[in-house]
């Protein structure tokens, strides 16, 4: 059962469907909705992460979160959306398009990460034996003892959301999702996916911090060399939750994205 909000009018027929990054939930869009004025839009928790359950067994990874993305489409009963994936999110809405393009009207991508790039030594720890169990504990911890307001800003500029993001790594359920997903990033499955790149056909929009240390922005300028449709805007100084910065007008961008551009082919 995948967890959501959805606003903005459902007879619209621009569908947008709001991807989050690895370790977050819905919420990171919760200050960059204004696609909703433009498009039937719905934030969506992945697969193991907020509101979504994630059965034993259940493929977390970003190949498993993809399918999850395209059975969501299902499920709303939409033939075509525009993805718009943050960090990690931006991976599986590549990885959605590859697998289906002619259901993806359109790629936005924030911060988005699906080429190989060095792996964070935050990331790095995950790989320890009971890494999860130490996120719980640790999350625990924080907010038992009254420190989780300090962990806050590591996951959001927003006190309020980032304290919901450091609430949710104190569910096991999440922690573990999030440590099989971290360990599933690496290098050699982009190499596979980047040579398809380019045939993906449908408008992208790609937004990018020039001071972004967990998806430096080359990320981003080699996709828009990837991607034969691809337009690259980058913020100077800004880092990986710029989008979460209102100068920025991240929602907006993409809401006149979506208004300037044509769907790709169906």
């Amino acid at each position: 059962m995948l967890g959501y909000r959805r606003i903005g009018d459902p007879d619209s027929p621009e569908k947008v469907l709001l991807v989050h990054g690895i370790g977050l939930q819905r919420d990171t869009w919760s200050g960059q909705l204004d696609m909703a004025r433009v498009a039937d839009t719905v934030a969506i928790d992945m697969l193991g992460f907020g509101e979504s359950s994630a059965p034993q067994g259940a493929d977390v990874t970003v190949p498993g979160q993809a399918w999850a993305m395209l059975a969501a489409l299902d499920a709303l009963r939409w033939k075509r959306a525009t993805l718009c994936g943050y960090s990690m999110g931006g991976a599986v809405c590549l990885g959605a398009a590859l697998a289906q393009p002619k259901r993806i009207a359109r790629l936005a991508l924030v911060a988005g990460a699906a080429l190989p790039q060095p792996i964070p030594f935050s990331f790095r720890l995950l790989d320890l034996p009971f890494a999860a169990e130490a996120m719980w504990a640790a999350s625990n911890l924080a907010m038992w003892t009254g420190l989780g307001r300090l962990l806050a800003p590591y996951w959001s500029l927003n006190e309020d959301t980032g304290l919901r993001m450091v609430t949710a790594q104190c569910g096991l359920r999440h922690d573990r999702s999030f440590v099989r997903a971290a360990r599933d990033l690496r290098p050699e499955r982009y190499h596979a996916w980047a040579v398809r790149f380019p045939r993906l056909t449908m408008p992208a929009l790609l937004l990018h911090g020039t001071a972004d240390n967990m998806v430096p922005v080359e990320v981003s300028r080699r996709m828009a060399q990837l991607l034969p449709h691809a337009t690259l805007v980058e913020f100077a100084g800004q880092g990986h939750l710029m989008h979460e910065l209102p100068d920025n007008r991240v929602g907006q961008r993409i809401a006149e994205f979506i208004q300037t551009t044509r769907p790709g082919a169906s």
